[in-house]
């Protein structure tokens, strides 16, 4: 014969037994609710049951624990997302490349600005100073200064550039236009060119009486 204690033993198994089986006649009952459910109100109350009877199997052991949510698998858009925040930070932690200085050649062959170094005016003169196009002195350019002299004579100079591309002539106070032309040979073939003034006027009749000053390129 079963003792007290034995038969107090069966009576609890006997009970659990039965109200695991009532929770989870309500649990199937509810989630098919939940399925036939109209309203968003009705969806909520049938929620709400439904985590009671849940919540009692599970404390008789009878269902699982619900387990962590797992995060999401990453989509491909999303891992491309990662991988530009992850280049990013690199450069924005990589630092700058040192600058190398520039070798001699390349400091030989730089170009140097248009601008002409300041050439002095002189009253009574015309002066200036011829460059090639790297901004280097063109030594044996022929310029032509033709005009009138005050006293009503055309008159008619010339000047030739020397070292540092400058020139210098003295003219009579008078009107005068100022070309500039580059003599050359090459291949037993001669050549020449018009070159063209600093300040844009080729045709251009300067007063001598201040002082002409005109550079050319």
């Amino acid at each position: 014969m079963l003792g007290l204690a034995q038969l107090g033993r069966v009576d609890e198994k006997s009970k659990t037994a039965d109200a695991i089986k009532i929770l989870q006649a309500s649990r199937q009952s509810l989630l098919r609710a939940q399925q036939l459910a109209a309203s968003d109100e009705q969806k909520k109350e049938t929620l709400d049951l439904l985590a009671v009877a849940e919540g009692g199997l599970r404390e008789l052991g009878a269902l699982p624990e619900k387990a962590a949510p797992s995060a999401p698998a990453a989509t491909g858009k999303d891992k491309e997302i990662e991988e530009l925040r992850r280049r990013l930070a690199e450069l924005e932690t990589k630092p700058a490349p040192a600058k190398t200085p520039a070798s001699p050649a390349a400091a030989k062959n730089r170009v140097v600005p248009s601008k002409f170094p300041p050439t002095p005016r002189r009253a009574g003169y015309v002066t200036g100073r011829v460059l090639d196009s790297a901004g280097q002195p063109l030594v044996g350019t022929e310029i032509s200064i033709t005009g009138t002299a005050g006293t009503g004579e055309d008159a008619k100079f010339a000047a030739v550039s020397g070292a540092g591309g400058l020139f210098s002539q003295r003219v009579p106070n008078g009107i005068y236009r100022v070309v500039a032309e580059w003599k050359t040979r090459y291949n037993d073939n001669n050549y020449k060119f018009d070159l063209h003034p600093d300040d844009g006027k080729n045709t251009v009749i300067h007063q001598s009486a201040p002082g002409i000053v005109k550079n050319f390129r």
